[in-house]
């Protein structure tokens, strides 16, 4: 079973989420493990890369990628949620279909019908 988090606070054990590294933050200690690690760190461009934590506390937290391991000081960390490609084209189907409601501005109580009449267009592949 997949740990899920929505992002607030810092990331639960066990989840798998996207990290970037603040390297002006970071001691060179951890610049040197991410890079054994096989994270991009060599060009100083914070990028976020899927990892799993294995251990966070607001002081460090233990990350692992490519089956390597490696501890960093949580204030150079920075997380998001990793979507599913199907969480992401839900996100985008509901922001379609809510842009489309206000678009038209309908009058209240009308909204829901048409906010299905949109969601069923959309998926036809109308709005595609």
């Amino acid at each position: 079973m997949k740990i899920q988090w929505d992002g607030k606070g810092l990331p639960p054990v066990g989840a798998h989420v996207l990290a970037k590294i603040d390297f002006k933050k970071a001691p060179p200690f951890t610049i040197i493990a991410l890079t054994e690690m096989g994270l991009d760190v060599q060009r100083h461009t914070p990028s976020f890369q899927k990892v799993e934590v294995l251990y966070a506390s607001s002081k460090y937290c233990v990350l692992q990628t490519k089956g390597c391991e490696c501890m960093a000081p949580t204030a150079c960390l920075e997380f998001e949620p990793f979507l599913s490609p199907e969480q992401i084209a839900a996100e985008k189907r509901a922001a379609k279909v809510d842009d489309l409601v206000k678009r038209f501005a309908f009058p209240e109580g009308y909204p829901v019908p048409w906010k299905a009449l949109f969601e069923q267009m959309y998926d036809c592949g109308v709005f595609k």
